[in-house]
Formats: structure tokens, sequence, C-alpha cells
């Protein structure tokens, strides 16, 4: 009963390791999600949706509209994480300010994955509104955040997206495994020092991101299971 917006400003920042955490760890507690994605190669899509990544081809464009407002029938039941490549901000803004996605009944949630030297889009804020706005930190790609920094940002809507590995090997083998993590850390044909490096990354992202689920989406899917038992 929610949408969920993964972005950045610029390419390769890290947000399909994002996406395999959080679907992950929103699946322990929610079992309607949809993973919607964007992207040229549609790997994340293909891995965790793939039936439905076949027939819905999304591309935010004004050539092609409709395709994104079935977005909005999609939320209203489930939890909807959707990638998008980083060229394409400026045409979710154009989309969400032409729908006014602050009053659809659902809400609409964005999140930033940064490498430490971005600026969070500020017309972002402005249109989902700063409690629906989160902030990713790909610690994978800025060892100190420190450095750059964003202090302005709330550190309650603030998630660390740890480093799962260095090894350019592992990093092809876990992309285009076409498997959940879950799945991987149960592969036999990977080695134990691999999974177990999963196994840290899902656990650590856990901890960052389930106070922010618990604050603020745990009621969204409690409002949405009370209708579907209604």
């Amino acid at each position: 009963m929610s949408l969920h917006f993964i972005n950045s400003t610029h390419g390769q920042a890290g947000k399909s390791w994002f996406i395999r955490a959080i679907v992950e760890i929103f699946a322990r507690t929610d079992d309607r999600i949809i993973v919607v994605d964007a992207s040229i190669d549609k790997r994340i899509g293909m891995t965790y949706s793939p039936a439905f990544n076949r027939i819905y081809d999304l591309q935010f464009s004004s050539q092609d509209a409709c395709a994104i407002d079935k977005l909005l029938d999609f939320g209203t039941d489930n939890t909807v994480i959707i990638k998008l490549p980083a060229s394409d901000l400026h045409h979710l803004i154009r989309w969400g300010r032409d729908t006014d996605i602050q009053t659809l009944g659902f809400p609409c949630y964005y999140w930033f994955v940064s490498t430490g030297r971005d600026d969070y889009p500020a017309a972002v804020l402005d249109l989902f509104g700063h409690d629906n706005c989160f902030l990713v930190e790909n610690h994978d790609r800025a060892r100190n955040f420190r450095a750059f920094g964003q202090p302005e940002f709330d550190p309650e809507r603030v998630v660390r997206l740890p480093c799962i590995t260095t090894d350019p090997v592992e990093i092809y083998r876990v992309e285009h495994s076409q498997k959940p993590l879950a799945a991987l850390m149960e592969a036999a044909d990977l080695p134990i020092l691999t999974r177990s490096r999963i196994y840290r990354f899902l656990q650590q992202t856990a901890e960052s991101l389930e106070p922010i689920a618990t604050r603020n989406f745990d009621r969204d899917r409690m409002c949405r299971d009370a209708k579907h038992t209604a």
C-alpha cells in the first residue's frame, strides 16, 4: 500500500544493492511486494518479480505517461519498489507534480542513494515532503561520509548501506546470479566466505533500516491488511 522510488543523481551509486536489501528485509513482514525496474537491463526486476517484469515495461518519460500511471493501481494493494535510472529524476518530478502524489490516498516514499558527494535534490523534498524522503549512505563507495556529509538531513531517516565486498568476481557473481541474496546464502556453489559476506551485508543493513520501517511503514501495512480483511 505504498510506492518506494529508489534513485540517485548518477549511475553506479548502489541502487541495485540497496533494492536487494530493502526487498528482502521488507519481505520478512510483508508478502505483497512488487519490484519495478525502469533500468535498461531490468536485472533487479527479473530477480525479484520475474513474471511481472516481463509484461510491465516502465519508462519514466513524457511519451509513456500511461505506463507510469499504472503504478497507482499496483500501489493501492502492494508495497511497490521502483528502481529509477539517475537520468529519470526530472521525469519523476514532473510526473509527481502532475499526479499530486501527496493526495493519492497511500504514501509515496523517495530513497536517495548517495556516495557522499551528492546534494539531496531539493525538488524531491518539496514534492514528497521531508517525512517521506530518506537518505541511503553507500559506504561501499564513500568510506567517510563526515568528509562530505549532509548534516541537515534528519539522522532518523538515514540508512547506512555497508560494503558487501570489493572482490570484482564476487560482485559479478551476485549481480548476474538472478537470485535473491537469501538464496545465495544457501548456494552450495558459492564459497563460504562469500555467503558470510552476504549474510553480514543483509544483517547490517537491516539493523539500520528496520528502525525506519518500524517508525514509518508498519502502520501502512497494518492499514492495508485491515482493508483486505474488512
